[in-house]
């Protein structure tokens, strides 16, 4: 019903830049913003690693000030220690992008290409680009994540170093802020990703209103092969309804049909099907009839309870809708069904059509397995139309299309969580690494005193355990509010509601990764022996 602008030759190869503006195009090209969002992601995590590894390698420089203070008295100079750090760092970027490309390409590229209609791949000897691309990327990271580290350490003093008075510099205010901040990333990420998977096994739980199981679909290449299928159908005895329509559940409607309600023309969902649908279907009559071939027209109406509800009708049957100025009879009301996941109940008419508008076969078997039904039909269809493919689903197989998608939404949600509290896990890692080194002697003397292990773990952790609180109350509480509202925004639709279960899991999922980042470093400080500690110190 558009207005045609322009006609446009378009290469499927090598697309247009404004290729995303044509809708079901054959080759799906990427929306600028998916573009720029994916860009931004990666520099966002980029940046939150290379900040994470700043807070490790200071974390280290606390066990390599001796290295250090030899090196200086052994006669190298501060611009020695830098190169021979920065140089450290360069082969650790230079192993981690190594690393990166075999992940993107064994796991990463294969997984978005199963995901996504565009297809992406590493063109090595075709685009010299991405060798510069990536040859930046690790000067870049190298330096950025390096420099700090090299400068601050280089600058430390033998004689410091030796007296044991070298301290790091103190900046743990700034750090824990910025890691809440990045754990408060991580839940939102989580709650979202686990919101979106309980909605998901709650819409496949969700009671569809008929047995979808004991029906089977044939599309039809034409109306015209409707009888004779039909006749072979009627002939199995397994087979107890047979009925052809013009749109079918799950497969699209007929269209929207302009009723005047309360004065006020509305647009309301209809479908056009055939004698028998309804049957054939299973769905579950609540109010006078269906359609009968010998007794209605298109005139006739089948409505559905939640139509019969918005209309203020407390008996639906023999009520006169009209449409499009001609007076139409309700003959009957079927009872609310799932006609599409997520969209709730709706009002919902259905027309009646004649066999010349028929798209669909569809037949209702007695039997539990369908599958000999559908080798029956197919081997029918065979020798009827032998040049012409054969096509037939289960009824219950017809949304699995959008729950494919839907949940490939999720699982990449999933995947982005995952990242998030990885790096997040990261950066509590390296504050974890600078705190435990700086209170290993006053653990000691408390050890020595008779603290128990249990005190010594809840005073190290103590900071950790509400730096995670606070993150996890504040991304609860936005996700909360964040959730509700975005729900408003569909009233039509149907979604799990929002309880306490995705934010428990996102607690307990982000608690245990944490102390799993943290648990090797509480067990060492634990174990440390006072004696040796002290002598040391």
């Amino acid at each position: 019903d558009w207005q045609i602008l322009s006609f446009h030759l378009d290469n499927l190869r090598h697309p247009s830049e404004g290729a995303y503006m044509v809708q079901r195009r054959p080759n799906e090209v990427a929306h600028p913003v998916l573009v720029l969002g994916f860009v931004g992601m990666a520099l966002f995590m980029l940046a939150l690693s290379c900040f994470n590894y700043i807070n490790i390698s200071l974390g280290a420089a606390a066990r390599r000030l001796k290295e250090i203070g030899l090196r200086k008295v052994m006669g190298s100079n501060r611009n020695q220690l830098i190169i021979q750090f920065m140089a450290e760092n360069l082969l650790l970027c230079l192993l981690a992008l190594v690393l990166g490309i075999v992940l993107a390409w064994a796991v990463l590229i294969p997984m978005f290409n199963a995901r996504f209609v565009i297809q992406i791949g590493m063109a090595w000897g075709e685009n010299a680009l991405l060798w510069v691309f990536l040859i930046g990327l690790l000067g870049f990271v190298g330096v950025a994540s390096g420099a700090y580290p090299a400068f601050y350490i280089a600058s430390f003093q033998p004689v410091t170093i030796f007296r044991g008075r070298q301290r790091l510099a103190d900046k743990t205010w700034f750090t824990r802020v910025f890691l809440t901040f990045q754990f408060i990333l991580a839940f939102l990420t989580v709650i979202g990703g686990a919101f979106l998977m309980l909605n998901g096994r709650y819409q496949t739980s969700l009671d569809w209103g008929y047995q979808a199981g004991h029906t089977v679909v044939v599309p039809l290449q034409n109306s015209e092969q409707f009888p004779l299928l039909r006749d072979a159908a009627l002939q199995n005895a397994q087979i107890t309804h047979v009925a052809g329509t013009n749109s079918h559940i799950g497969h699209g409607f007929g269209g929207t049909t302009t009723v005047t309600r309360n004065g006020e023309k509305e647009e309301i969902t209809s479908m056009f099907v055939g004698p028998g649908y309804f049957e054939a279907l299973g769905l579950r009559l609540k109010a006078g009839r269906f359609f009968e071939e010998q007794l209605d027209n298109e005139t006739a109406l089948v409505v559905n309870t939640a139509f019969a509800t918005a209309q203020g009708w407390d008996n639906a049957v023999g009520q006169s809708l009209p449409i499009n100025g001609e007076p139409h009879t309700v003959v009957g009301v079927v009872e609310d069904f799932m006609f599409f996941p997520m969209l709730g109940t709706r009002p919902l008419l259905f027309r009646q059509t004649d066999a010349a508008n028929y798209g669909y076969l569809v037949v209702r078997t007695n039997a539990e397995n369908t599958t000999a039904i559908t080798a029956f039909l197919e081997d029918t269809w065979r020798k009827l139309y032998p040049e012409q493919p054969f096509d037939a689903f289960v009824q219950t197989d017809v949304f699995d299309d959008f729950y494919a998608s839907y949940f490939n939404v999720t699982k990449g949600f999933g995947y982005l969580s995952a990242l998030a509290l990885l790096i997040a896990c990261m950066g509590l890692f390296g504050l974890a690494a600078q705190h435990f080194s700086g209170r290993l002697k006053e653990v000691s003397v408390r050890k020595v005193l008779g603290a128990s292990a249990g005190h010594v773990i809840l005073l190290i952790n103590r900071h950790f355990l509400i730096l995670l609180l606070v993150a996890g109350g504040v991304a609860s509480t936005f996700m909360y509010f964040v959730i509700t509202l975005v729900l408003r925004q569909f009233p039509d639709f149907e979604f799990m509601p929002v309880g306490p279960g995705p934010f428990a899991f996102a607690f307990i999922v982000v608690f245990l990764t944490a102390a799993l980042a943290i648990g090797a470093q509480v067990a060492k400080i634990v174990r440390a022996n006072p004696a040796e500690v002290l002598r040391n110190e």
